[in-house]
């Protein structure tokens, strides 16, 4: 993925996240998803660590950066993703 910095020619990391047709009629199996996602890892094309960022550490930030309380209330509020250097 050229998302990371080893697969691109800047040598920095992009903060992308996941995005899916996971709703859309012509997604028949929802739970195919992420686990397509893991295959990444599988494949060697990404490590553990740049998949959790894809499926939730950069999304966590985005959505905090703006509101650190963003979360509360729920089953993540939590969850505290490293910030970004």
């Amino acid at each position: 993925m050229a998302a990371f910095a080893e697969h691109n020619g800047l040598g920095t990391d992009f903060n992308v996240m996941l995005g899916s047709d996971i709703s859309h009629f012509d997604t028949p199996d929802m739970d195919q998803v992420v686990p397509s996602a893991c295959r990444l890892v599988d494949k060697g094309l990404i490590t553990s660590t740049q998949l959790r960022a894809l499926l939730c550490d950069n999304a966590a930030r985005l959505f905090t950066h703006a509101d650190r309380d963003f979360f509360a209330g729920t089953s993540v509020s939590g969850y505290a993703p490293a910030p970004v250097a």
